[in-house]
């Protein structure tokens, strides 16, 4: 077995003093290294959610809006439905007045004295309507009645608003697949009114 010198011993501890003087230097620079780049990336991700929080407080301002606009969408809507029926009327209305005019002269023609008979000839329509609503059961029935009275009204009046109406129970007795009592009570009660309107 060697024995070491007390240089020697010496000069052996120094050296692995030295030594990890120099590992715990590289070990520290590379802590370091690993710190600032843990910073730098804690930084950046914290910047990362500035933005995305800022965005998603855009995002529910925009939100706040949009449901703000809904009630004014949903009114449009309902009068896209009530538009579509009136351009149908008037579209109805200028065909039968061109088809009309096709079949009349061109010549001027004077103001139709038997206009009270006409006015007469569709009141009385009015109440046998009423009269037949009573016992329909078939909605086929009750539309081709209401529409031979549209076209009665239309050549007495030559366009009133009680043709929107009439048109209006037409697509709502579509709907339907029996005539129930309230329906009838509604068409009876309509009836009365239109005849109050001519």
């Amino acid at each position: 077995m060697l024995l070491l010198t007390n240089d020697e011993d010496k000069n052996i501890k120094e050296n692995a003093n030295q030594e990890l003087t120099e590992r715990l230097d590289g070990f520290s620079s590379v802590l370091e290294k690993f710190g600032m780049d843990l910073i730098t990336k804690l930084g950046k991700t914290n910047f990362n959610i500035k933005v995305l929080t800022d965005k998603v407080e855009d995002l529910n301002k925009a939100t706040i809006d949009i449901k703000a606009l809904i009630p004014k969408l949903n009114k449009i809507i309902e009068k896209q439905d009530t538009l579509e029926t009136e351009i149908d009327l008037l579209k109805s209305l200028v065909l039968k007045k061109t088809k009309s005019k096709s079949k009349e002269s061109e010549e001027i023609i004077e103001r139709d004295s038997s206009a009270t008979d006409k006015k007469e000839l569709v009141l009385k329509m009015i109440a046998e309507f009423q009269e037949k609503v009573g016992d329909q059961e078939i909605p086929s029935n009750i539309i081709e009645e209401l529409n031979e009275l549209k076209d009665k009204i239309f050549e007495y009046t030559g366009g009133h608003k009680i043709l929107y109406e009439i048109s209006q129970m037409i697509k709502h007795v579509k709907k339907k697949e029996t005539v129930s009592p309230e329906l009838k009570e509604i068409l009876y009660q309509k009836a009365m009114y239109w005849a109050n309107k001519l």
